[in-house]
């Protein structure tokens, strides 16, 4: 096997705000949330002089919330989670191995064994592992640009190719 790679990132607030809207508009429930916002914009601006303002209200209300006022919210709460989540106030360092993924901070360290990587995703200039549903860890493509693609190569060597969406083309 190739050499273990090793890299360090730190996570920043607009890294996380793509990692939360990506789980927040993914596959049908994103679908529904942005066809709901326009069918709700298109009604107050087609019907908005011929209903109740109440409904007006509810129609523009319909229309924001998942065009505007759910991203805010979003960005908000990655703002919370990095300022007050102390991993995230220090950078991550990362080794990948035949073992997993050794990731430590200062005296802390852990292993995900690769057969505990349940998806490796790769959007939005990230590289997110996930260890489960919800959580993984985000490796941001301009925080490791030299060797992101060997460290993608890396990662398809040793995951099950059914749970990689990683294009190393």
């Amino acid at each position: 096997m190739e050499d273990n790679i090793t890299f360090s990132t730190k996570v920043a607030v607009f890294d996380m705000y793509k990692f939360q809207m990506k789980h927040a508009y993914h596959g049908l429930q994103g679908i529904i949330a942005i066809v709901f916002s326009i069918a709700s914009l298109c009604g107050y601006f087609v019907y908005g002089n011929d209903v109740d303002p109440s409904y007006k209200f509810i129609l523009l209300f319909g229309g924001l919330l998942f065009t505007v006022i759910i991203p805010f919210t979003t960005m908000h709460k990655s703002m919370k989670i990095i300022a007050l989540t102390p991993v995230f106030r220090k950078p991550l360092n990362y080794t990948l191995c035949d073992e997993g993924i050794k990731v430590s901070q200062e005296e802390d360290e852990a292993l995900l064994p690769w057969e505990n990587v349940i998806k490796v995703d790769e959007k939005l200039g990230q590289l997110c592992v996930y260890s489960s549903p919800r959580n993984g860890y985000i490796i941001p493509e301009k925080q490791v640009k030299e060797s992101y693609k060997s460290l993608k190569n890396y990662i398809l060597e040793h995951v099950d190719k059914e749970i990689c969406t990683v294009n190393c083309k």
